[in-house]
């Protein structure tokens, strides 16, 4: 198993079989410089390749959040939901929490304002008026980066299975607490005055 070693440039490289990370290997530069090798890579140290960006804003995640339109809908789901069946497109983060997938999610995406629940939850079975910690934390990310409560609502895990079937997208994470599922609906970045986005 040969290990990628990152440079203080950004690049990334096999590891010299002898050791010395000064000696590259001849398949060196084409892997060096692919740019996911350098983002995925980098980013789990101390770097992304852009700049404001979390580590977990990878290519495929912000390709899906941009290609959405007004009323699209995105799940983010825990480790055990399938979501290689139910996808029509699936973002794996592998090695993340529901909770820190959300906020790179909230971080970019506008829930929509136009309807009444933007973002809903998957209701316990055995319980489904109780709130699981998984959900409540997610409950805050949310308000957090709306700046205004937003309130999860609740929905039945057969419902979710079906919305989610028909999302634009399912963000696969690692999260291991059960109920760790949400859908977001995408709104609408209005122009300000001077024909920037707001």
């Amino acid at each position: 198993m040969v290990r990628l070693l990152c440079d203080e440039h950004g690049d990334v490289y096999p590891e010299n079989p002898y050791g010395n990370p000064e000696i590259r290997s001849p398949s060196a530069e084409g892997v060096r410089n692919a740019p996911l090798f350098r983002f995925y890579f980098c980013g789990l140290g101390i770097q992304s390749m852009l700049k404001t960006l979390s580590v977990l804003h990878t290519p495929e995640l912000l390709h899906v959040l941009a290609s959405m339109g007004h009323g699209d809908e995105i799940a983010l789901v825990d480790c055990n939901y399938p979501a290689v069946s139910h996808a029509q497109r699936l973002v794996r983060l592998d090695g993340a929490s529901l909770s820190a997938a959300l906020e790179a999610c909230m971080q970019l995406l506008p829930l929509d304002t136009f309807v009444d629940a933007p973002a809903l939850r998957m209701r316990q079975v055995d319980a489904p008026d109780e709130v699981p910690e998984v959900q409540r934390e997610c409950q805050k990310i949310i308000d957090k980066l709306e700046g205004r409560h937003v309130a999860l609502k609740g929905i039945a895990r057969e419902e979710f299975y079906e919305r989610a079937r028909k999302a634009y997208a399912i963000v696969y994470t690692s999260e291991p607490r059960g109920y760790g599922c949400l859908l977001l609906k995408k709104g609408v970045i209005f122009p300000c005055e001077d024909g920037h986005h707001c």
